[in-house]
């Protein structure tokens, strides 16, 4: 029970397992005609408890279930009105016979959070709502013309209801480090480039100077434990709306490959404001706004689905059982960290997304390939995976540890796949898969076949890049 519309009388919610429904009666009491009744789901398989909560800090009452047959934990956002709509949004879908769910400030940063009891394992799973007015997505795809390199990609987004005011770009905080983590210096900075430039794109997510406006320039850099904040001028996104932003370095060491170079957009109370009032937002991560926002928190690791054979006949001998020749795919780690990939899963099943739960212990090293051998005896070793792949074509997925929500890592859906062939990101362009005439596992992936080595000399440029 509890006030669903907004108009200070009590309304009553409804979960009802055997026809899937979520249902909330409407008290019409006051004008003599009793409740009414208006359904939030009925595809809610074996929904078994529903709970009002403001899961969106927005002032009325969204709704949080249990939805025991589809394993998931879900939340219905209130659009506000007499008679509001919901929109459903999925929270977990590893809740195993999802059996209750409970919703409070668990980490007292001032929003709701979500607690889960799931029947089949056993568990008992808190969800932490990690707030925003707004998010920012970001990562670092290098390239550029000329001097010019493209430090970082961020897509800035509303979350707003059309119809709202408009989201300002005040500011954008830089966070500069080397891939160690170490924070550079002004100096340090000052040696590298020249100058850095926020560019807004165009839309059609590529970084060119002569079609994307550039917003703002800063020749100095006055960094205070490695971070600097461009001003910007109130550059703005619609309600429910994204934009991209190029954050742009000019070399100055051109010894120097900025790719050794990690630069961050750390949101804070100068990055957005309200189009209307001028009040500042906050973003994802960001507990108040005398808080940041570090998108390091709960971030998924950087690993990648790299190469796949799903109908292996000769290239690859299972090392455990040399007469077999097993499918395999590869996993490749694209950070200089070591990362340990134990109690995080794979899967080629939609309907069992915890098919293979990878064994404590295993790591991948920086920069490192990993191969699993696909073969349904995970008892042979932690890298034989409880399933094999359809050469017929399928969907496979890497999930995170439970820890994080299980975010999908990475995922790959491929066709029919002939004998001996593997299809793998393109060593051109890593982001397109294509297939491979020299299968590599546990090796960069080549589109063509080699004739002959080639040894590159090493060059060592000492100091260059700190």
């Amino acid at each position: 029970a509890d006030d669903i519309d907004g108009d200070n009388d009590i309304d009553l919610l409804l979960s009802s397992e055997l026809d899937n429904t979520i249902a909330w009666f409407a008290n019409r009491l006051r004008a003599g005609r009793g409740f009414e009744r208006f359904v939030v789901s009925n595809t809610a398989a074996g929904v078994h408890a529903a709970i009002t909560a403001d899961m969106d800090g927005d002032g009325d009452k969204d709704i949080v279930g249990a939805i025991e047959y589809a394993d998931k934990i879900v939340w219905y956002e209130n659009g506000g009105g007499f008679t509001p709509t919901f929109t459903e949004h999925l929270i977990s879908p590893f809740a195993d016979v999802a059996h209750g769910v409970f919703a409070a400030d668990l980490d007292t940063d001032g929003d709701i959070d979500v607690l889960s009891a799931s029947r089949a394992d056993g568990k008992v799973a808190w969800y932490e709502n990690r707030g925003g007015q707004f998010g920012i997505a970001q990562s670092q795809p290098g390239g550029g013309s000329g001097n010019s390199r493209v430090l970082n990609a961020a897509v800035l987004s509303s979350r707003g209801r059309s119809g709202d005011p408009d989201l300002w770009l005040r500011g954008i905080t830089l966070r500069f480090e080397t891939r160690l983590g170490q924070r550079l210096s002004a100096g340090q900075a000052s040696d590298l480039f020249s100058a850095v430039s926020i560019y807004r794109d165009n839309g059609d997510g590529q970084f060119n100077p002569a079609v994307d406006a550039r917003l703002v320039t800063q020749t100095s850099f006055p960094l205070n434990n490695g971070e600097m904040t461009l001003d910007v001028p109130n550059a703005p996104t619609a309600a429910a709306a994204a934009t991209r932003y190029f954050v742009v370095g000019e070399r100055r060491n051109q010894l120097c490959n900025p790719d050794s170079i990690r630069v961050t957009v750390i949101s804070n109370n100068r990055t957005a404001a309200d189009g209307v009032s001028g009040v500042p937002l906050l973003g994802e991560y960001m507990r108040n706004l005398s808080d940041s926002g570090d998108p390091t928190q709960g971030r998924k690791p950087p690993i990648v689905i790299n190469e796949i054979m799903a109908d292996n006949l000769t290239t690859l001998v299972d090392p455990q059982e040399p007469q077999e020749y097993p499918d395999w795919f590869e996993l490749y780690n694209t950070s200089e960290f070591f990362i340990d990939l134990g109690g995080t899963y794979l899967t080629d099943d939609a309907a069992n997304l915890r098919q293979y739960r990878i064994p404590d212990g295993v790591v991948i090293a920086p920069f490192g390939y990993l191969v699993f051998i696909a073969d349904g005896e995970p008892e042979q070793g932690p890298l034989h995976t409880s399933f094999s792949l359809s050469k017929d074509g399928e969907t496979l997925v890497l999930y995170d540890v439970d820890a994080r929500g299980n975010q999908v890592i990475d995922q790959i859906s491929f066709e029919s796949m002939a004998p001996d062939v593997s299809i793998g990101r393109s060593p051109v362009n890593s982001s397109q898969w294509t297939g491979l005439d020299a299968p590599t596992p546990g090796r960069y992936n080549q589109d063509i076949v080699a004739s002959d080595f080639v040894y590159l000399p090493s060059i060592t440029t000492p100091n260059a890049c700190y």
